[in-house]
């Protein structure tokens, strides 16, 4: 019985040894958020980002809101969205998660999954990618590596140290699901799944509109996603048909939202927090929409500034934006346009 034992666990052993050989760029990734998570989960700290979402306050009450926020009954706080009911996923999140451990280590936790989760997404999404269209055997050997470049880069740009940074509850939820949609999205094009995974994915599209709370990012994902059906013109139908299911799995906020929207647009024009947010976030010189920003994924609250309560003095919202701005040069803007220059030739070689 013992010898069994023995044997058994030898070759779980190799297994494992082989696996971490196929795939060491993976490791090195899962070590790398293994330190940032270790690093980053903190006791008795509570966290507080752009917009107030702190559902944990109350979970149980606002559970029941969120799932009726439809009606408009009651209007969380901070929430300046009219797609509430997408924020029931993350609900039930809580409500699961608070009998395993305290309200405020959820809400950390929370942001940690979406970044565990994002990084992991995007390495088997870019796999899968360089997977259909290299067409270089002998470059079949490098997937592993161009999963981790991928996932590297996802996470070590101005855009998502700023989200996550604040934190913005909506774009750190993005960051998880983004890459998800869009493995679903290609691999529904692109082949013919089961019954029980297309339920998977049908599942997982449903629990990633947690990220539409804000709506627009359904509207700026929706432009992405049409481009993906139209570059798989051979597959048109196809596309157009996974495309429909992915609107008819949010049709349970979009229709709500397309009413009130309808019924509501000259009233939001008018309210003095819209016309406030317009001139604080909108209302910015030529130099602020230049194309290096949108090259260097440079967010509009980057180089936001808040006045200290206790003092009065004006600081910036990032800590590293005056080390940004200040450096006519430096070795971190070079790695900085390091990652435009190659998501640039990336399209190019997806084109070609």
């Amino acid at each position: 019985m013992d010898i069994k034992i023995k044997m058994g666990f030898r070759n779980k052993l190799r297994h494992t040894k082989r696996y971490i050989l196929d795939k060491p760029y993976f490791f090195v990734l899962i070590l790398i958020l293994l330190i940032i998570s270790a690093l980053n989960i903190k006791q008795g700290y509570a966290l507080l980002g752009w917009d107030n979402y702190s559902s944990f306050l109350n979970v149980n009450s606002n559970t029941i809101r969120t799932f009726f926020s439809t009606w408009r009954e009651y209007r969380g706080l901070g929430v300046p969205s009219d797609a509430e009911v997408t924020d029931i996923w993350r609900m039930l999140y809580y409500v699961i998660g608070q009998h395993i451990m305290p309200n405020y280590l959820l809400e950390q936790v929370y942001y940690l999954l979406a970044l565990n989760i994002g990084m992991i997404t995007m390495y088997k999404l870019a796999g899968y990618i360089f997977t259909k269209i290299n067409k270089n055997e002998s470059l079949t050997q490098h997937v592993d590596l161009i999963g981790f470049v991928a996932s590297i880069f996802y996470l070590f740009n101005i855009n998502t140290l700023s989200v996550f940074s604040f934190p913005i509850l909506m774009f750190v939820s993005r960051f998880c699901t983004f890459p998800i949609i869009i493995y679903i999205f290609l691999r529904l094009i692109n082949e013919s799944v089961g019954v029980r995974k297309t339920l998977l994915y049908m599942i997982l599209l449903l629990v990633s509109s947690v990220t539409f709370i804000v709506p627009t990012i359904f509207i700026t994902l929706m432009m992405v996603l049409v481009l993906i059906v139209l570059s798989h013109w051979r597959k048109l139908k196809r596309g157009i048909g996974v495309l429909l299911l992915f609107i008819l799995i949010n049709s349970y906020w979009l229709f709500p939202f397309v009413n009130y929207t309808i019924q509501k647009s000259d009233d939001v024009a008018l309210a003095s927090t819209f016309v406030r947010i317009n001139e604080d976030l909108l209302n910015r010189n030529e130099s602020y929409y230049s194309p290096t920003r949108s090259l260097l994924l440079i967010p509009q609250f980057y180089d936001m500034r808040y006045a200290e309560s206790s003092t009065g003095q004006e600081k910036m919202f990032h800590p590293l934006f005056i080390r940004y701005a200040t450096a006519s040069f430096s070795f971190e803007k070079v790695l900085l346009w390091l990652f435009p220059a190659l998501y640039i030739i990336g399209s190019g070689l997806l084109i070609y």
